[in-house]
């Protein structure tokens, strides 16, 4: 990896780019084999869609030729209803969390995501949730959605911080964020990322391998008694513990 670190890192973005697309644009006839299974069963649907998005997510991370290392022990749990909660150092947090956590996870993101072809399918395919950054009735009604996509069943991932660290230190939390998950009593897991800010630091489109680190807390069960701003502080702290401990190991 020390050899690779010294070629530039647009013209590693420029040969990533290259072998993504020649692996990712035939998977457009899996996209449709899979959406088609949904009519035949859910539940294998589910399994298959899982299984897709995992392999996806985790070609995206080596393709980079990072190395990945999960600390610690974790399985998702059964059921839905769960809040995945991170710190926000790159783009590659979304592979990254959907290769080594849970593939069965949607994320709140921004609208004009969905608009891309391709991807804006496969984010609503997921559950992903679009939102605006304005204050509106439009972001009311997403906070809406995600509530009742919890309520469900369903699994997200939430950035509590609003956007990509630039140094990979962590920004305060907006307890805004955590709204739907304290209304419908969801478990949240705290989820700690190092590393991903030296694969593509934000305000840039170059990539470099890095060495990553992941950790996932214990699940917290929400009641009627944590606000969320004593959840978002709770997580922050914990996540801030953590992300000490990663940067010593890395």
């Amino acid at each position: 990896m020390s050899s690779l670190r010294k070629i530039p890192g647009f013209i590693f973005a420029l040969l990533y780019g290259a072998v993504f697309i020649a692996i990712f644009v035939p998977t457009v006839v899996p996209l449709g084999i899979v959406k088609l299974i949904r009519l035949l069963s859910r539940k294998f649907h589910r399994k298959a869609l899982s299984f897709v998005v995992k392999l996806w997510a985790r070609l995206t991370l080596y393709l980079s030729l990072s190395r990945v290392r999960i600390v610690g022990n974790f399985s998702p749990p059964p059921g839905g209803n769960i809040v995945y909660v991170a710190n926000h150092q790159s783009f590659f947090d979304i592979p990254l969390i959907m290769g080594w956590v849970d593939p069965k996870v949607g994320f709140v993101a921004k609208e004009s995501l969905f608009k891309i072809p391709v991807l804006g399918w496969w984010m609503r395919e997921i559950g992903c949730i679009p939102v605006s950054r304005k204050a509106s009735r439009r972001e009311l009604s997403a906070f809406e959605r995600m509530k009742k996509f919890l309520s469900a069943g369903g699994v997200l991932v939430i950035f509590p911080e609003g956007t990509r660290s630039p140094d990979g230190s962590l920004l305060p939390f907006k307890s805004s964020a955590l709204k739907p998950a304290v209304d419908s009593k969801s478990t949240v897991i705290p989820v700690t990322i190092w590393g991903t800010k030296d694969i593509m630091p934000k305000g840039t489109f170059a990539i470099s391998p890095a060495r990553v680190f992941i950790k996932v807390g214990g699940p917290i069960k929400l009641t009627g008694d944590l606000d969320r701003k004593t959840l978002a502080e709770k997580l922050r702290r914990q996540i801030e513990n953590n992300l000490s401990e990663l940067a010593k190991s890395s």
